[in-house]
């Protein structure tokens, strides 16, 4: 890959990027029809998704491409003690990590396509999107991941993260939290 050819392009609306976007969504559908996730996404269900996350505070996502194509995508937003509650994708067990003046920014999606991976691709995106929420007065990110997606669980390591042991809900998702402090970095 060759760096000049890569570039960074924020996320910032549906409707504002809508031929990024469009690459963003369909690497992600092709994301998550692999393992460990096997799922069968509906375009207009991530497209539902997408606007109720790119709507949330503070978000900030960014796409890698290489070559006008979609290599990879990161995207992250604000969360708040209010949004811990049950039937949610955070956990009350998340609790101890909201102390007055702390901002947590969770790292809600982050994929590279199968035939760029292990090229060091993950790493840089997740390193942005940490700086990002660094400058947007984030304390900690938090994230959860798959217990069997032994490369990401590596590479969440490798940056900082720490698997804090809190399954996140639904448990059949088989997911478990991660976070990082920012001012380790």
């Amino acid at each position: 890959m060759a760096e000049c050819m890569v570039e960074m392009a924020p996320l910032r609306s549906l409707k504002e990027v809508s031929g990024l976007i469009q690459g963003v969504i369909e690497l992600y559908i092709g994301i998550f029809k692999e393992k460990p996730w096997e799922e069968n996404l509906i375009l207009e269900e991530v497209l539902e998704t997408f606007n109720e996350e790119f709507g949330r505070p503070k978000f900030c996502g960014i796409a890698l491409v290489d070559q006008e194509e979609v290599i990879g995508f990161v995207w992250m937003y604000e969360v708040f003690k209010g949004d811990l509650q049950e039937g949610t994708r955070f956990s009350p067990e998340l609790i101890s990590l909201f102390e007055p003046g702390h901002r947590i920014f969770y790292l809600q999606q982050l994929g590279v396509k199968a035939i760029k991976r292990r090229q060091g691709i993950g790493e840089k995106l997740t390193r942005k999107i940490l700086e990002e929420a660094k400058n947007h007065g984030g304390y900690t990110v938090i994230l959860s991941t798959n217990q069997e997606a032994a490369a990401a669980k590596e590479l969440f390591s490798k940056v900082g993260f720490k698997n804090l042991g809190i399954t996140r809900p639904p448990s059949a998702l088989n997911r478990t939290y991660w976070a990082c402090n920012l001012m380790d970095l």
